[in-house]
């Protein structure tokens, strides 16, 4: 966030926005330090949900600008069109998107990214299970799950799905739910869209955002989108 920071006319305020605390408040502490003038407010919260923004950004003397630089590639179509409008509302009349999206690549890259030979994908996608372990007092046998990750061609994104390696009886105490799963049956937990050009405008244009500008990397993988109405 400081190299975008750095790149702005004096800028007012900085709102980062994340559903973990501890990870919130070390991120803005950090940002801080770097930037010792700026007003910084940090807001714990689910930015899929409505939140309010704090003064610090409602006082701004311009234009917000609100920043999204992960991926709405991890939304179906749907929920990915309900996120930019919801934002777009909370950022209020005048205000910009700036958004990252993977861009649609050759399949052996997708194949080295999502089931890299080293595991570390798999360690990743099986590391949900140990939360859920860890969080809602659950019993999953973490190894007994198999890494899958699978191109779906109709909808562009890469599926991740842990697949049962013999049939499972889980419990999730804190939910008061059993699962049984068959042997190789799968638990998706995942989605990861690839774009293009187009599919980008046509995400923010159902939030009624047009993109003014537009960046990618060298090599075309990636890319970021300035949009507003």
């Amino acid at each position: 966030m400081g190299l975008i920071l750095s790149q702005l006319d004096r800028p007012f305020s900085y709102v980062p926005v994340d559903i973990s605390r501890k990870h919130l408040l070390a991120g803005a502490a950090g940002v801080a330090r770097a930037f010792p003038g700026l007003r910084i407010a940090p807001v714990c919260a689910d930015y899929t949900q409505s939140f309010a923004l704090p003064s610090a950004a409602a006082d701004a003397p311009g234009a917000l600008a609100g920043f999204f630089p992960g991926s709405i590639g991890n939304f179906t179509h749907p929920e990915a069109a309900v996120f930019l409008a919801r934002t777009r509302q909370i950022l209020g009349p005048g205000a910009v998107m700036i958004v990252g999206v993977d861009l649609q690549k050759e399949q052996r890259v997708l194949n080295a990214a999502y089931d890299d030979a080293a595991g570390v994908t798999a360690r990743f996608n099986r590391n949900v299970l140990a939360v859920i372990n860890r969080e809602l007092d659950a019993d999953f046998d973490v190894e007994s799950f198999e890494h899958v990750a699978v191109w779906d061609d109709r909808e562009q994104w890469i599926e991740m799905r842990l697949r049962a390696r013999g049939a499972q009886q889980v419990h999730i105490a804190d939910l008061d739910l059993s699962v049984a799963l068959a042997d190789g049956e799968e638990i998706r937990t995942e989605i990861s869209a690839k774009f293009t050009p187009e599919r980008v405008r046509a995400e923010l244009g159902t939030a009624g955002l047009g993109v003014r500008h537009w960046w990618t990397d060298t090599a075309g993988r990636f890319a970021l989108s300035l949009s507003g109405r």
